[in-house]
């Protein structure tokens, strides 16, 4: 049986971790008003005017963002802030531990939302690369050294968010401010 080197084992270890848990470095927030000094310029939805049940795919798509399972519905009652959150399955069609999965038009740095439990897989296309811990409830925002522009959150039971926050997306021509405030932003060394 041939044996592994340490050093082969170790470096075959930390790939695995890579692959697990992304490369990302990740600034976490418990506090919404740091995430906001922080990232600058940022979308909110809090999922109100839709009538219970209604299923959310591309309602938001103005704002560069769409719900891409088709079984995300909004939800009714007081555990949300304003009366109305996202419930990531169906409740006619319950299910444990459905994920709501976020495509982005461009890709983005930052995402909070105020949440049940969920960890926040970060993705850049198809790879991913960052795996949060388990968040409990409240509010929670994540600050990315890399752009994503998929996101997927799972809940330990039922996935649910009350209201949803993401860096905003630049409309057409202000590619250049992108440019500009993302190379600031890494001159900074916040990370």
């Amino acid at each position: 049986m041939p044996r592994i080197r340490t050093t082969q084992f170790a470096y075959a270890i930390s790939m695995f971790l890579m692959l697990e848990f992304g490369h990302a470095d990740v600034t976490l927030y418990g506090v919404q008003s740091e995430w906001e000094q922080d990232v600058g310029a940022f979308t909110f939805i809090d999922f109100t005017g839709f009538p219970e049940y209604t299923i959310i795919t591309e309602q938001y798509s103005d704002l560069g963002i769409h719900f891409t399972d088709g079984t995300d519905e909004i939800a009714l009652g007081s555990a949300y802030s304003d009366g109305a959150g996202l419930f990531g399955g169906s409740f006619l069609l319950p299910t444990m531990n459905h994920a709501i999965n976020l495509k982005f038009d461009e890709p983005i740095h930052a995402i909070a939302a105020d949440i049940g439990d969920l960890i926040f897989y970060l993705y850049d296309g198809d790879e991913l690369i960052y795996e949060s811990p388990l968040f409990g409830g409240g509010f929670v925002g994540l600050l990315s050294s890399e752009s994503f522009n998929k996101v997927m959150m799972v809940g330990t039971g039922h996935t649910y968010i009350d209201n949803l926050y993401f860096q905003a997306i630049p409309g057409p021509g202000s590619g250049v401010l992108l440019l500009v405030s993302s190379a600031l932003w890494r001159k900074r060394g916040r990370m």
